[in-house]
């Protein structure tokens, strides 16, 4: 988390939405009052920022979903924690569809 932090106050001396109310990542069609949609954020920063980095696949919002719940079981978590942090109601869909094996 130390590394994040710089890099956030970075962005905020570069921003020009930088008040207390404006949003980190703020969208410019509301001048920084509220975010920008999901799509616009997959599509300018999130698609691109894989590629950059070699990703081939899709990279999406359930891919951190997925990512998240991997590295849960990966760390040893018990199902029933995965679940909750996952906010399912059924175990089964954490087991056969969020979790992979971490090779």
């Amino acid at each position: 988390m130390s590394s994040l932090l710089p890099s956030c106050w970075a962005w905020r001396r570069e921003t020009c939405y930088a008040d207390p109310e404006d949003w980190v990542f703020a969208s410019e069609r509301v001048q920084g009052k509220m975010p920008p949609w999901a799509d616009t954020l997959l599509n300018r920063f999130l698609q691109p920022a894989a590629k950059r980095a070699g990703i081939t696949k899709w990279v999406g919002s359930h891919t951190f979903r997925h990512t998240h719940s991997m590295l849960l079981k990966a760390n040893g978590e018990d199902i029933k924690v995965v679940q909750e942090l996952m906010r399912h109601a059924n175990i089964v869909h954490d087991e056969s569809i969020y979790t992979k094996t971490l090779t």
